[in-house]
C-alpha cells in the first residue's frame, strides 16, 4: 500500500467500510425481494383469515386480531375526541398482499400501504382497484428509507418485517418510523422474541444454512433491546403484548404498541 497519513487511511477504511455495507444491503434486498415477491406469499398476506394449519399462519392470524383491535380503539378515540369527520392516516410498512391496508380503509382509515416487492404492490393495487377501494394507495418502499414528509401518519404498522433487518437497519427504521409519526400517533410492530428457544433456534438455521450467503436474514432479538432501541429512538411503549405464551418473556412473538412523545 502506499504511504499515507493515519487520517487519509482512516478515511479510506471509512469509504471501504460503507461501500462493503452497501453491497451487503443491496444482497439482502434482492434476496427479500425475490422471497416477498413469491405468489403464495403475497396471496398469504392478502387474506385476513387464512384456513392454514400451519404455526406461520396461526401466528400471522393472531397478529392481525391484535393489530385491528387495537387501531379499532385508537379510532374510537381519536374521532370521538376530535372530531367524528376528521380522517385518519395510516401506514403499513411491509404491506405485501395488503392483509392489513383493505380493513384499515373499511374503517375509514386513509392507508398508505409500502412494501420492497413491486409484485406485491401491483397485487395488492390491482385487488383495490377490481374492489373499488377507497382511500387507498400502495407503492413500493423501504423501511429504512421512508420518502413521506415528517409527522405525516397518525397510525403506522410494521408487521413481520424488522426481523429482515441488520441491528444498523433496524435502528435507521426506528429513526425513520419516529420522523413519519404525528406527535400522539401510534406505531405497532412485532419483535420475534431471542428468549424463546424455539423460534431463536429456528432463525438462526435459516440465518445461517438456509439463507447463508444470500443476504436474506431472521433475526431475533431481546425485549431488552428493543425496549432501550424504542426508547433511544424518542418513542414510547404503551403496551406490549405476547402471543402464545402466558409468559411475555418466553413468548415466541411479542407485540409492542408504542407512541410518539
Amino acid at each position: 500500500m502506499p504511504w499515507c497519513s493515519i487520517s487519509q487511511y482512516r478515511n479510506i477504511e471509512q469509504v471501504n467500510e460503507a461501500v462493503s455495507l452497501n453491497r451487503i444491503t443491496k444482497m439482502v434486498n434482492t434476496k427479500t425481494k425475490e422471497i416477498y415477491s413469491n405468489q403464495g406469499e403475497i396471496e398469504l398476506f392478502y387474506s385476513p383469515n387464512s384456513k392454514s394449519d400451519s404455526i406461520v399462519t396461526k401466528i400471522l392470524n393472531k397478529e392481525y386480531k391484535i393489530v385491528m383491535n387495537i387501531v379499532k380503539r385508537i379510532i374510537n378515540k381519536k374521532v370521538g375526541k376530535l372530531n367524528k369527520k376528521i380522517q385518519l392516516t395510516a401506514l403499513d410498512i411491509g404491506c405485501s398482499g395488503g392483509r392489513y391496508c383493505f380493513s384499515f380503509a373499511k374503517l375509514g382509515l386513509k392507508t398508505t400501504g409500502i412494501d420492497i416487492a413491486k409484485k406485491a404492490t401491483d397485487f395488492a393495487s390491482k385487488k383495490s382497484k377490481e374492489l373499488g377501494t377507497k382511500n387507498l394507495t400502495f407503492q413500493v418502499g423501504e423501511a429504512t428509507n421512508l420518502k413521506f414528509k415528517p409527522n405525516t401518519f397518525d397510525i403506522i404498522i410494521c408487521i413481520e418485517v424488522l426481523h429482515h433487518l441488520s441491528n444498523k437497519d433496524l435502528k435507521i427504521a426506528f429513526q425513520q418510523i419516529h420522523k413519519v409519526l404525528k406527535p400522539g400517533g401510534v406505531a405497532i410492530i412485532d419483535l420475534k422474541n431471542k428468549l424463546n428457544t424455539i423460534i431463536n433456534l429456528t432463525y438462526k438455521y435459516h440465518t445461517n444454512k438456509t439463507f447463508k450467503n444470500t443476504g436474506h436474514l431472521m433475526l431475533t432479538r431481546t425485549p431488552h433491546q428493543y425496549t432501550r432501541l424504542i426508547k433511544n429512538t424518542g418513542l414510547k411503549i404503551i403496551k406490549s403484548k405476547s402471543i402464545f405464551s402466558p409468559i411475555k418473556l418466553l413468548s415466541p412473538v411479542i407485540m409492542y404498541i408504542i407512541k410518539k412523545k
